[in-house]
């Protein structure tokens, strides 16, 4: 999309992406990326899915046409073909606005729940934090303007902006929902993802900092992790009761490894963790089951499918699916022993707190391809707590660079 390199049926392609009905390997061929990658087709692609599949496919069979009646240049009123296309049964704004950026998508930037959720959140200095974006062309045509501010002032490519802005949005829905406190002010919430030092067990009484992270999905639940020198993964978590249990996990690599290997030969895999399918032995195939089964863990452990989960997407080894019920992961990279650079970066955001006093919050869902860099290169999305953000070049360095972050200030 970026490069609007020609493809036999791109935007039937991109629709079905869109949609979470494309998926790596699988038995169709869909589409082979650069890299030799084979998509196919979900079973959920098929015009009986609420997936927009016809739409998808007319706009797909008469590209040139549609192309023709989207503005070049952005108009001041709501074009004519986004009108007729959100009008289409089970396509609406967004998907329509979807359209519109895949021909010319530096004039339409892309627009979700959570790139506006970000938006107001800034603008509004945290008082505002929309579940939903308004389907409304005026609403986005001030996202669009906020978002090109920050392109220009960030001088970064448009795409790298945008993916900043979803994972910021995403991010702080987490934390809300985390809290419960729907979608009122979040105040301090960076100290919810900051380093936390836990008190020293024998188990604990290692040379790296904990991460505190927020599981996936409905009931979401704080734990802590790290991974030592010797690529041991701990995972921390306390149980509600009267007693506070405070359960500690060693993973070993070896562990790591197998796991990393089931995943590697399943496509996109169930967490599989349901407490009684375990013990009546009639839970599914999935992650949950391989480390009861396999890796001989107990019911209890077991529960830390969806953990280990969190922290494999943290680094772009997993694919998270974004859902919150029916979760599935599928893996990305074989190179998990660089979760060490998600610790280490949490301690660079400790060190520049202490050198500057500006909290920083990482945004880890955008540290893609982090396996080739180090902690100081890795791009990362942040936002500037306790300071008045303005959109001035300097700050959005600060913003959006980690690197420049890091130059300036180390």
């Amino acid at each position: 999309m970026v490069e609007q390199r020609p493809c036999a049926g791109r935007i039937e392609i991109l629709g079905a992406w869109k949609t979470g009905c494309l998926k790596a390997g699988g038995q169709g061929r869909g589409y082979v990326d650069q890299n030799g990658t084979t998509y196919s087709f979900t079973a959920r692609w098929n015009p009986n899915s609420p997936v927009g599949y016809s739409t998808w496919q007319e706009i797909s069979k008469n590209e040139n046409d549609i192309k023709e009646k989207i503005p070049k240049n952005y108009p001041q009123t709501k074009p004519a073909i986004l009108a007729e296309l959100e009008s289409r049964k089970g396509f609406g704004f967004i998907w329509a606005l979807f359209v519109l950026h895949c021909f010319f998508p530096e004039t339409y930037p892309l627009f979700d729940q959570h790139v506006y959720r970000a938006y107001r959140y800034i603008v509004s200095k945290g008082s505002e934090c929309p579940l939903a974006p308004p389907l409304d062309w005026g609403m986005y045509s001030g996202y669009r303007d906020f978002f090109l501010a920050q392109v220009q002032a960030a001088a970064l490519p448009y795409w790298e902006v945008d993916r900043a802005l979803w994972a910021c949005g995403k991010h702080i829905k987490q934390l809300v929902k985390a809290r419960g406190r729907g979608g009122q002010h979040l105040g301090d919430y960076a100290s919810e993802n900051t380093v936390l030092k836990l008190p020293k067990t024998p188990v604990q009484d290692l040379q790296h900092e904990w991460v505190h992270s927020i599981t996936f999905g409905g009931k979401a639940k704080s734990f802590w992790w790290k991974i030592d020198d010797g690529y041991n993964i701990h995972i921390t978590r306390a149980f509600n009761g009267a007693n506070k249990i405070v359960n500690t996990k060693l993973i070993s690599p070896a562990e790591t490894e197998r796991l990393n290997n089931y995943m590697a030969q399943n496509g996109w895999v169930p967490l599989a963790n349901n407490v009684e399918k375990l013990r009546s032995g009639e839970e599914k195939h999935g992650i949950g089951l391989f480390l009861y089964e396999h890796l001989g863990w107990s019911i209890t452990d077991s529960q830390l499918a969806g953990h280990l989960g969190v922290i494999f997407s943290l680094s772009g080894v997993w694919e998270y699916n974004g859902k919150k019920k029916g979760i599935e992961f599928r893996q990305l990279s074989k190179e998990w022993r660089n979760l060490v650079k998600i610790v280490d970066l949490h301690s660079l955001v400790i060190r520049f707190k202490e050198k500057t006093g500006i909290e920083v919050i990482i945004i880890p869902e955008v540290l893609h391809k982090v396996s080739s860099m180090d902690a100081a290169d890795a791009v990362v999305a942040c936002i500037t707590m306790g300071q008045a953000v303005n959109f001035q070049r300097e700050n959005y360095r600060l913003v959006f660079l980690y690197r420049d972050l890091l130059g300036a200030y180390f």
